[in-house]
């Protein structure tokens, strides 16, 4: 039915150190996984710019690599992220490894036998993205099964400093090659590189044993955004990452503007400034397990904000490129505290059976932000120039804190979303398919009137951890014949769909469901009924049903 609970890591968390997760070996090889497809996307990006150039004088050609490579994380995110919840996550790692592996390699030959084109350079470069896509949503979902809660920060930050090192390493490393021999025998390197990751992923073991669940693509699908969208903790990352990007968007969209045009530092100096970003992250990385002992989540995120604000007005301000590099420096620090620490959120806020479902979410929202945001500052600085651009940035960032008191996430860190096993399958007589539906489920209350107000308030809550977790369909009703008689009633879309959502209840729910029922005043518990659709029920009778 549904995916079993994976066991704990191998140790009890035993120290505060920025390092810690690389002590693991589970981590520690779904980190090198990470880096080493992160080093090949950003290899390839050099590489396949170095093709499309000399055989298309296109500009837009070469543009669209960076549109190739990125456009599947969009695209493919609500799938990669249901697929990651109901199959077997090392074995979709392995076929997205592969899907790479494959990709480069024929890059490869078409680059060495001197048949490439700029089409198939895109397409090729297009399926490399897709395949960076699910890994990238697969890993970050592998992570929790890898260390234990209090190390989650650090292993997230990491997660992030592979990025940067990626991003930092591979265009370098990718021009070195290409001037020493050929971007053909780039392409080959990649294809070697993505050889040894392969090879680790395969000989990776999960703490638990993973068994694919029985959802359909769809379905899951579905169930994944009825879950954010009913989630408050989820929509509380959500908004609070979604207004962080678009407007942090800034710092990558108009750094080559600053760095080329107003301080006219060249290529290299701008190079340089990008490497302190970096370089910044990365020690962003090593203090945040350090500073997160010292300051509550909310806290760290409005100061590191507020700090990638104060490097927007750097950017605005500062007259020379000496000056920025220690602000710029410390923006990379502040952005990569965010970022990461929103990521520990959303993997905290839920649970195991749709964690990849709803970091897919916050990759989409994460990656639509930074692109909406790129795209509206661009137009602000053709029309009214790089400050004013980047000065909405900042002030956006600054007023962006104040949803601290709307969105607070500290308080979303405590919830246990562990699985409750409080609900017992249904005896039913009859034996309907797991496919059978929809089915109504019905409870029926006794509630004294002092209760009530307090008791409909409640409910109201329960109904959104329904249809959180499977319900399209809520509602509570009260018996006009008889004052005090409340019904409520869900619709799900199966019976599948039913008993997955008795394992989907956690711990944390339990708090909820236990406050309605302690107010059920009668001799019994509150009466369920579960009601299968007619014609279904005909046919699990053995019946046909009627024309």
């Amino acid at each position: 039915m549904t995916r079993s609970a994976p066991s704990q890591p191998e140790a009890p968390a035993t120290s505060d150190s920025a390092l810690a997760p690389l002590r693991r070996g589970g981590f520690r090889a779904v980190w090198s996984a990470l880096a080493g497809s992160q080093l090949v996307i950003w290899m390839n990006t050099v590489g396949a710019v170095t093709v499309i150039a000399a055989v298309s004088d296109s500009d837009t050609l070469i543009a669209l690599v960076q549109t190739a490579n990125s456009l599947p994380a969009v695209l493919l995110a609500l799938v990669t992220g249901a697929v990651a919840d109901i199959v077997d996550r090392r074995r979709l790692a392995l076929g997205a490894q592969l899907l790479m592996l494959a990709a480069v390699a024929g890059l490869a030959v078409l680059t060495l036998t001197d048949t490439v084109s700029a089409g198939a350079a895109l397409g090729l470069t297009f399926a490399l993205g897709a395949g960076m896509a699910t890994t990238f949503v697969v890993y970050q979902a592998l992570t929790p099964d890898f260390v234990p809660r209090a190390e989650l920060p650090a292993a997230v930050a990491l997660n992030g400093v592979a990025i940067n090192l990626a991003r930092a390493v591979g265009p370098a490393l990718a021009g070195l090659l290409i001037a020493i021999l050929s971007a053909g025998a780039l392409f080959a390197v990649e294809a070697a590189l993505m050889a040894v990751v392969i090879v680790v992923v395969a000989a990776l073991r999960a703490p638990g044993r993973e068994r694919a669940s029985r959802e359909r693509l769809a379905p899951a699908m579905r169930a994944g955004l009825r879950f954010v969208r009913f989630s408050w903790p989820v929509r509380a990352v959500l908004v609070r990452g979604g207004l962080f990007s678009v407007f942090a968007s800034a710092l990558w969209a108009l750094l080559p503007v600053v760095a080329l045009q107003r301080l006219d530092v060249g290529s290299g100096g701008f190079g340089l400034l990008m490497g302190c970003v970096g370089a910044g992250a990365i020690t962003g990385a090593y203090l945040l397990p350090r500073v997160r002992r010292r300051l509550s989540l909310d806290r760290l995120l409005v100061g590191a904000t507020l700090g990638v604000a104060a490097g927007l007005l750097a950017l605005a301000y500062v007259p020379n490129a000496p000056l920025l590099a220690p602000a710029v420096f410390l923006t990379g620090a502040c952005w990569l505290t965010v970022l990461s620490s929103l990521n520990t959120s959303a993997q905290r806020v839920a649970p195991g059976w749709v964690r990849a479902r709803t970091l897919a979410a916050f990759q989409l929202v994460m990656q639509g932000g930074l692109a909406l945001g790129s795209l509206a500052l661009g137009l602000v600085t053709g029309a009214a120039g790089v400050r004013a651009a980047l000065l909405i940035g900042a002030g956006g960032l600054v007023a962006g804190v104040l949803g601290v008191r709307r969105w607070p996430l500290a308080e979303l860190e405590s919830a246990d979303l562990s699985p409750a096993g409080a609900w017992s399958d249904p005896a039913a007589q009859l034996e309907p398919v797991p496919t059978d539906g929809p089915v109504l489920i019905t409870v029926e209350y006794r509630i004294d009137s002092s209760d009530a107000d307090e008791f409909v308030a409640a409910m109201q809550e329960l109904g959104r951890v329904r249809r959180r977790d499977g319900a399209y369909r809520w509602n509570l009703y009260e018996d006009l014949e008889q004052p005090g008689c409340y019904l409520e009633t869900f619709v799900v879309d199966s019976w599948a769909e039913h008993l997955r959502q008795h394992a989907r209840l956690t711990v944390a729910d339990l708090d909820v469901e236990r406050r309605t029922k302690s107010m059920h005043r009668g001799p019994d518990p509150p009466a369920v009924r579960h009601l299968l659709w007619a014609p279904a029920a005909l046919r699990a009778e053995g019946r046909p049903p009627a024309e």
